[in-house]
């Protein structure tokens, strides 16, 4: 229960900082005609998405953000180059993160262009579910592989 109000509580405050960035982006004083435009581009690219393809977008940007998280520790004195590495990949293949992509489809519903049943239903929670399938997915194949020899030996 205690790992489960954690998630909940970094998520919420991941979807309210992002939030915040889109209000800022939405703002009329904030961006230049050009920037706007080409910030319609992108949070468009998410808004043609269907629900399945968030899913299994999320997949791969669950597994890579899970790998992160994993890998962190052993980087003290160059995490920032491989998360901006790891990053680079999820940008690379288009994949889907439920705290990115939230940005963006925030915008979009500030601007009009979208709404908050799109954003939740095509977007927050298919992505949701694919970045924790993919985030689960690896966390137990690597933890499996940790402690393999451990459970052989018990028998």
């Amino acid at each position: 229960m205690k790992v489960i109000r954690l998630w909940s509580t970094v998520f919420l405050f991941n979807i309210i900082g992002t939030a915040i960035a889109a209000i800022f982006f939405a703002s009329p004083y904030t961006l230049s005609p050009e920037i706007e435009t080409a910030m319609h581009e992108v949070a468009s690219n998410v808004m043609r998405l269907q629900p399945i393809e968030n899913i299994l977008r999320g997949i791969p940007a669950g597994i890579i953000i899970a790998a992160i998280v994993w890998v962190s520790p052993q980087t003290k004195y160059f995490r920032f180059v491989m998360i901006m590495f790891f990053v680079y990949f999820i940008a690379l293949g288009d994949f889907a993160h439920v705290v990115v992509g939230s940005c963006e489809m925030a915008y979009e519903v500030l601007k009009g262009d979208a709404d908050l049943i799109e954003y939740f239903f095509r977007f927050l929670l298919p992505t949701g579910l694919g970045n924790i399938i993919g985030g689960t997915m690896i966390f137990t194949v690597l933890i499996y592989n940790q402690v393999k020899k451990e459970l052989n030996d018990g028998k």
